[in-house]
């Protein structure tokens, strides 16, 4: 994959890693000030964008499996 840039999924993974620091924030804050509907909420969208990024790192590392020349290795 080497010179191969793929721009906007760059911009999707960096979008939400941003909002996972910030709801990872969000519910640090919430907790010390005894929120805990604001705390869980805040640990549930850090887990919907950890979720995520691994969902996409997965189907990345399948698609470029498949691309190369002898294609996906069968066991």
């Amino acid at each position: 994959m080497v010179g191969r840039t793929d721009r906007p999924a760059r911009i999707w993974a960096s979008a939400v890693v941003v909002i996972g620091v910030v709801a990872f924030a969000t519910a640090m804050v919430a907790n010390a000030a005894h929120q805990a509907a604001v705390t869980w909420a805040g640990i549930a969208v850090v887990a919907a964008c950890t979720a995520w990024l691994a969902w996409d790192g997965w189907r990345r590392r399948q698609s470029e499996r498949a691309d190369r020349p002898g294609g996906p290795v069968q066991q």
